[in-house]
């Protein structure tokens, strides 16, 4: 006598319906074709307005990227703590940062952690708080890029965050100090002043020419540092020629010979101090 086997029984099943997902759709096909949908605009997006940044052979998104694409899908990154780096070799500091990615009801998408210290080569000298900013930066980034990262990548554009990457000559991505200036029409109102103080005739067309060699060795952008150096400049010159106008008029003036002379700064300090001694006097 033998003994048969009855055969396995065949299970069918159709493929289950997601809807808890970031597109609600309701297939994965239809998962692919609404992140394909959301790629093509939010690469040309990126790339058109300088969120990404060329490092080595491939391009990295930049913080304003991630929450570009965040923003897309009802997504934003918020930073949970951060404090000083522990556990560092004695002469080094740094900050650290935990950020999760949510959604607007709450609910917790993706988390991760970044760290910066004072031995990268972009963060030697730092501050405390540009290193602390920069801490809750990376870790902002990678918990989007945990939850989009997908979508990133299809895009044609590297899933790592530009601010995790260091570049080919081993330093991180640009510092805070190095990052494109947002009012590029204000920093350019301030040359146009700059030139007048220094009486130049045709400031209009030379502030075209200085913008595009700062755009042509800057990648297209006008860091920071620079705005803040022009605007520095042009307050010392524009205040300079206020005081000299000033002064001229006083020499031309009929009364200029009974007025008192230019104070000297220590005449200036002696003078603020009897004038509050006299103040606090009962």
């Amino acid at each position: 006598m033998t003994m048969t086997e009855d055969p396995p029984e065949l299970v069918t099943a159709e493929l289950a319906v997601i809807e808890d997902n970031l597109f609600r759709a309701s297939s994965p096909a239809a998962v692919i074709v609404a992140a394909k949908q959301m790629a093509q605009p939010l690469g040309d997006l990126i790339r058109d307005r300088k969120m990404v940044t060329k490092i080595g052979r491939n391009e990295h998104t930049n913080i304003e990227g991630w929450q570009t694409a965040g923003a897309m899908l009802g997504i934003s990154a918020h930073t949970v703590w951060s404090r000083l780096a522990r556990g560092l070799p004695e002469g080094e500091r740094g900050w650290e940062a935990r950020a999760e990615a949510r959604t607007r009801s709450g609910e917790i998408l993706g988390a991760a952690e970044g760290m910066v210290t004072n031995t990268e080569r972009n963060w030697k000298g730092a501050t405390d708080q540009a290193m602390r900013s920069m801490a809750q930066t990376r870790a902002q980034s990678k918990a989007l890029a945990s939850c989009l990262r997908f979508v990133m990548t299809l895009t044609g554009v590297s899933g790592t965050p530009a601010e995790e990457v260091p570049d080919d000559r081993g330093s991180s991505a640009p510092p805070a100090w190095a990052a494109p200036v947002g009012d590029v029409a204000g920093v350019a109102g301030q040359l146009v002043s700059l030139l007048a103080a220094a009486g130049h005739p045709d400031g209009g067309s030379v502030v075209g020419r200085i913008g595009q060699a700062i755009f042509d060795e800057c990648d297209d952008t006008i860091p920071v540092c620079v705005a803040h150096a022009i605007s520095l400049i042009t307050a010392a010159v524009t205040t300079s020629s206020g005081e000299e106008g000033a002064n001229a008029a006083t020499e031309a003036s009929p009364v200029a010979a009974d007025a008192p002379g230019p104070m000297t700064r220590d005449a200036e300090i002696a003078d603020a101090d009897e004038t509050a001694e006299r103040t606090t006097e009962p």
